[in-house]
């Protein structure tokens, strides 16, 4: 017979949607008083009913508690050598260029460390977006909600000089050109070009 209410009882239960917990958990709380006042405690739907009872409170407890959890707002920190741009500060959104790909971070985002590479990074603060060039670093996603950025170098990409960015571009791909032989000039000649592409691209958003 337990075996018998307890399908029952399961099936019944992931029918149920997630906010229907606290309605559901009234209606079973009301049906169990009026079946125990005039049924035997022992028959089989007031074993029935009990048993969804403890398995709706169990749940609605979980969710609530789990709700409870949720953080509204990124809490940030973002920084290079030369400057501090944010010390924990509340943000709605931040996006970050990495070598996996760009990386959107919300409130509640599952934990990751992630690689810069060079590009835009986008900070939502209000009704406010703030864009930063960062060459490279580090971020640092937590369960809590706290998102750690360091960059080797950064800043906002208004204090970019597209003309230097674009001359700087063109010198780096003659070299590129010249066919040099040593292995190590010619990676640092490719870490440059990519370095400088990136700055023309952010200055273009700027």
């Amino acid at each position: 017979l337990h075996v018998s209410i307890n399908i029952i009882m399961h099936k019944l239960f992931l029918l149920m949607s997630h906010k229907y917990y606290f309605q559901f958990h009234a209606f079973v709380n009301l049906i169990l008083c009026s079946v125990l006042c005039f049924r035997d405690k022992n028959s089989t739907l007031a074993m029935f009913l009990r048993q969804i009872f403890r398995l709706t409170t169990r749940s609605t407890t979980f969710s609530v508690r789990q709700f409870a959890q949720e953080a509204a707002d990124i809490s940030l920190t973002f920084a290079c050598p030369a400057q501090v741009f944010y010390n924990q500060s509340n943000v709605q959104q931040v996006s970050v260029p990495t070598i996996d790909g760009e990386v959107g971070i919300y409130p509640n985002h599952v934990p990751l460390i992630g690689v810069l590479k060079p590009g835009v990074m986008r900070v939502y603060q209000q009704d406010m977006i703030r864009k930063f060039f960062v060459s490279s670093g580090t971020v640092s996603i937590n369960e809590d909600s706290s998102v750690q950025v360091l960059a080797e170098e950064a800043c906002d990409v208004s204090d970019l000089d597209l003309q230097a960015c674009e001359s700087g571009l063109e010198k780096m791909k003659s070299q590129s050109h010249s066919g040099a032989t040593d292995e190590k000039a010619a990676a640092e000649n490719a870490i440059a070009i990519e370095v400088y592409e990136a700055l023309v691209q952010a200055c273009h958003e700027a």
